[in-house]
């Protein structure tokens, strides 16, 4: 799977970063040169500027970061029980992929544990026959 492009999203960064430094560099010459009428808009640009990189920035944490942060807390339960943990599963972007080998992966894990476990059996079985064997002589 690609990379999906957000052009959206960095629009709406670099506007509200604009917009927040215009509105600021705007009420900042109002009030050094007292051009009051300019002070509002010029304070709701600001504070519109900022919403947008709020709400980016909440987007971001949402689909980006706490998936992350699962995805991390996940792979240290399992460093420190041993024991496998399967994550939610996630939409179709990114960090859907990411969720979905980790999951592919800790399968082939748990897959691989129970085959060793097999051939242990195996193995214990083999080597008690070697024994008998062995006690015969």
């Amino acid at each position: 799977m690609t990379l999906k492009s957000r052009p959206w999203l960095d629009l709406l960064m670099l506007g509200g970063l604009l917009g927040a430094a215009i509105g600021v560099f705007l009420t900042v010459a109002s009030l050094r040169h007292g051009a009051p009428g300019i002070r509002v808009p010029s304070l709701l640009l600001a504070a519109g500027g900022v919403a947008c990189v709020l709400v980016a920035w909440l987007w971001y944490r949402r689909r980006v970061t706490t998936p992350l942060h699962r995805v991390a807390g996940a792979i240290a339960a399992m460093q420190r029980s041993g024991q496998l943990a399967k994550l939610p599963a996630h939409d179709r972007d990114e960090m859907g992929v990411v969720v979905s080998g980790f999951n592919q992966l800790a399968k082939q894990v748990e897959e691989q544990r129970w085959r060793l476990g097999e051939q242990i059996v195996e193995l214990e079985r083999v080597n008690a026959g070697l024994d008998q064997l062995e006690n015969l002589k």
